[in-house]
């Protein structure tokens, strides 16, 4: 599976006017996913099965120290974090309310990693 159906899905998600707060949870989730795997296969990394396979805490220290010239790379490198924040307080603190707009901005993010826009 391409790591962008997890994007796509976010996009079509979003797109339902009749979305509610777990809806607006699953893009989060999605679109973090997204980035991590298409980060993870950009670095050569197997997220994986293997004993060597890569974290989310290690995808983070990956990118911070890459100096790659891949486009998605270095926009990783600047946007990662916050997309990883969003995505621990989405998945993890259900006691917080998850609003349309952080679903949006978690789509921005990952928009702007995956595609440069």
């Amino acid at each position: 599976m391409n790591p962008s159906e997890f994007y796509k899905q976010a996009e079509r998600s979003f797109s339902d006017i009749e979305s509610s707060e777990a809806v607006y949870r699953s893009i989060i989730h999605l679109c973090y996913y997204a980035v991590f795997h298409e980060c993870a296969q950009l670095l050569k990394r197997s997220t994986y099965g293997s004993w060597d396979r890569v974290t989310h805490a290690g995808i983070k220290d990956l990118l911070k120290g890459h100096t790659s010239k891949d486009p998605i790379i270095y926009r990783a490198n600047r946007m990662f974090k916050g997309l990883y924040a969003l995505r621990v307080k989405s998945d993890y603190n259900l006691l917080i309310k998850i609003s349309r707009s952080d679903a949006e901005d978690a789509l921005t993010k990952a928009d702007y990693i995956l595609k440069g826009s």
